[in-house]
């Protein structure tokens, strides 16, 4: 009875593990895309003549640049949180649970872009017609970050962190021949 009720239990807990990692990794997507709105530097305008003018002196050069690198560090974050949170397993299927981890990592980073996108653009007071804009008015805006390879930032820290999670327990267990 015991013995039923202990395999019964075994694909549920993992169930519930894998549960628990994806609601990490999506929470700590959350808390990192809205970090990376904060953190990322924008582009001051000016209004003039019905044109918008960057105002070089209040905007840093190579805004664009800096947000992404900001990215970076902010998806490097959240993918240590990922790797951390997903404990290693006993027994089988570390294949399985490491893949896991990679996936809830990357889904974390596509959180990232989107929450941090979304902030932005809340941060980003616009007038909703042209006709709302007078001359000299200022407006802060976020320069548009293609994300490209930084996205694989996230499941390459996870990934490394339960490798080599692996790696020591592996040493650290010897095996029974």
């Amino acid at each position: 009875m015991q013995l039923a009720q202990q395999l019964d239990s075994r694909p549920r807990a993992t169930i519930h593990a894998g549960a628990g990692l994806l609601f990490a990794g999506l929470v700590s997507g959350v808390i990192g895309g809205a970090a990376w709105a904060w953190l990322r530097p924008p582009i001051v305008t000016v209004v003039s003549d019905g044109s918008f003018m960057i105002d070089e002196t209040e905007t840093i050069q190579n805004a664009q640049f800096a947000g992404l690198g900001w990215l970076a560090v902010v998806l490097l974050v959240v993918g240590l949180v990922v790797g951390v949170a997903g404990r290693a397993r006993r027994g089988g299927g570390q294949l399985a649970w490491f893949v896991w981890q990679l996936i809830v990592a990357a889904l974390a980073g596509y959180v990232v872009l989107a929450v941090g996108g979304m902030v932005s653009g809340w941060l980003t007071a616009l007038p909703e017609h042209a006709d709302g804009f007078q001359d000299g008015q200022r407006l802060s805006v976020f320069p548009i970050v293609a994300p490209g390879v930084a996205l694989c930032l996230a499941p390459f820290a996870t990934g490394l962190v339960a490798w080599s999670r692996m790696v020591i327990r592996a040493v650290d267990t010897p095996e029974i021949v």
